[in-house]
């Protein structure tokens, strides 16, 4: 066992990874290829790293051989350093000095580096490649000094006692790529600005832009787990106490994320959008934070705590999501949005629009309270159900609603309630409740029922409305309940057909959409059990309601053919 695995077994055992020692580009290196052999054999033409590095030739290379060694080294002109069996070891995070500072271009491959308050330190404005880097028991593993230009960490695994990776002065580029980070304090913070103010998005002089791809970070303290002024993410993974991903003042592009977090899952405070795709969101706070310009999320599932996603001042569209929330599904404010193929359950309000204008169609609503809108407020919803116990719409005082082909459930509650000035036009809908469809306060107008069906042939009568409603024409021939579109499910199509919710009880049993529940049903939903439309969206295919989805579920739907 070489010193590399000695000094980093502990490293591997707590991240839960294997070792990588010479599993990059060091490996490919021989001493006989080099410029300058440090070691102590018969080839070796230095003693130390830092002695090497002041003999090779501005563009060499220098390879390390097996052995422990000091730290401190400065690199003044571009070098390669190649020690795929190589350990460069401080006397303690407090006060072991750095591994290596680049002050130059550098390479640095398949060293071993720990003890130090800093394993790599970038002072250049020269492009900086980590690969195949084992740092542990250090503070900082890539810590930037004035690291102005490109920074690629590659094929790692960095674990700090406070942040993993972290650029003072971010006016370049930084690419993460296949690594593990597991640190103490931030995963990754190489933002020039903090935070936002009073819902704007906030501005930075020098934007810092972060590529991650392929990586895991643990941010196991009180601090997010990444933090930049742009991001660029695909097939991360992100566990934090805090924010899982943050992005201020730039763009944030999110693809195939998975995080786990106790504070916000996603915070893209970002002035030029951000868009969101394919992941999966947990979070004990706010699921997605959005606020700036064209912003997206789509084939994604978010379980939050709080709110699912809270939308300022943005234009912002939700397509193929499932939210799960424990206060509202979707909290939208200032701004204009669009909905679609959405399921959302929430315990206050599913979709709550303050000062905005909505656009949906094709949504799944089950809540407290369907759709809140406050102030001035135009909503339109096309092609939905929503499964509500206080009441499917909530219409304010000069707010604006329209509802078409639509399923509007209470139970025992109204279907809508308004206040005096609200508008609400409902055309070929159903609704389905003991109490009044219309609860109003004021003078309400209720117009365009036309096609919709009230439970009785007649349209409404003085039973259904409570309170001063201006008349609407009542249906000639109202439709029947099977009439109406049925449930689209909000997430990526099975063999490129969207499974549907024919019987309106949330869980979507007719996977071959043909209308019936049959054996082909049973075999699609058998030949998908691990595929992620359906673990990701538990919910909708737990057929036997024990909270999971699986070969049980298949039993089940199978017992029911």
């Amino acid at each position: 066992m070489n010193a590399r695995t000695l000094f980093f077994i502990g490293v591997a055992t707590v991240l839960g990874v294997g070792l990588v020692a010479g599993s990059g580009a060091a490996a490919d290196v021989t001493p006989s290829e080099a410029d300058i052999v440090v070691g102590d054999s018969s080839a070796a033409n230095a003693t130390t790293i830092q002695e090497g590095v002041n003999q090779a030739p501005s563009g060499g290379t220098v390879y390390v051989e097996s052995g422990l060694y000091a730290g401190n080294v400065t690199v003044t002109d571009p070098v390669r350093i190649v020690g795929p069996n190589a350990t460069i070891a401080g006397s303690g995070p407090t006060d072991g000095g750095a591994g290596v500072v680049a002050q130059a271009p550098t390479a640095i491959e398949g060293l071993a580096i720990g003890a130090t308050q800093a394993a790599v330190v970038v002072d250049t404005s020269g492009t900086v490649r980590i690969d195949d880097l084992l740092a542990g028991d250090t503070r900082v593993a890539v810590e930037g000094t004035n690291a102005t230009g490109p920074v690629v960490v590659e094929n790692s695994e960095l674990r700090a006692t406070d942040d993993g990776i972290a650029r003072t002065y971010p006016a370049g580029h930084l690419a993460v790529k296949n690594t593990t980070i597991d640190s103490e304090g931030r995963g990754i913070d190489v933002a020039m600005s903090s935070g936002r103010s009073a819902g704007a998005p906030s501005t930075a002089t020098t934007a810092a832009t972060v590529s991650i791809r392929n990586s895991t970070v643990v941010a196991n303290g009180s601090a997010v787990g990444v933090r930049a002024d742009s991001l660029n993410v695909e097939t991360v993974r992100v566990y934090s106490p805090a924010d899982g991903l943050t992005t201020i003042a730039g763009t944030a592009s999110l693809t195939d994320l998975t995080v786990d977090t106790r504070g916000y899952g996603v915070a893209a405070w970002t002035a030029n959008g951000a868009s969101l795709t394919s992941s999966d969101v947990t979070a004990e706070s706010v699921g997605v934070g959005l606020n700036g310009a064209n912003a997206s999320i789509e084939a994604t599932a978010i379980d939050a705590g709080t709110d699912g996603v809270v939308a300022e001042s943005t234009n912002a569209s939700v397509k193929r999501v499932s939210v799960t929330a424990g206060r509202d599904g979707l909290a939208l404010s200032n701004g204009v949005f669009s909905a679609s193929r959405a399921g959302i359950r929430a315990n206050r309000t599913a979709v709550n629009a303050s000062r905005a204008a909505l656009d949906a169609s094709d949504l799944s609503l089950e809540a407290w309270r369907g759709v809140h809108a406050m102030g001035h407020v135009q909503v339109g919803i096309d092609h939905s159900d929503v499964t509500a116990t206080r009441a499917a719409l909530a219409v304010p005082a000069s707010g604006s609603v329209s509802v078409s082909r639509s399923w509007l459930s209470t139970g025992s509650a109204p279907t809508v309630r308004s206040a005096s000035g609200a508008s609400i036009d409902i055309e070929a809908s159903e609704f389905a409740t003991t109490d009044r469809v219309v609860e109003a306060s004021g003078r309400t107008t209720a117009i365009n029922t036309t096609g919709s069906w009230w439970g009785q042939a007649g349209g409404p009568t003085a039973a259904d409305v409570s309170g001063p409603v201006e008349s609407a024409a009542p249906a000639d021939t109202p439709i029947a309940p099977t009439a109406v579109a049925d449930r689209a499910l909000p997430v990526e199509p099975i063999d490129g057909t969207v499974p549907r919710d024919d019987d309106f009880d949330g869980v979507f049993e007719d996977l071959s959409a043909d209308g019936t529940i049959n054996f082909p049903d049973v075999n699609t939903y058998f030949q998908h059990t691990e595929d992620r439309v359906i673990t990701a969206f538990v919910t909708y295919f737990d057929i036997d309601g024990d909270g999971a989805a699986g070969l049980q579920d298949v039993l089940a739907l199978f017992e029911t053919v």
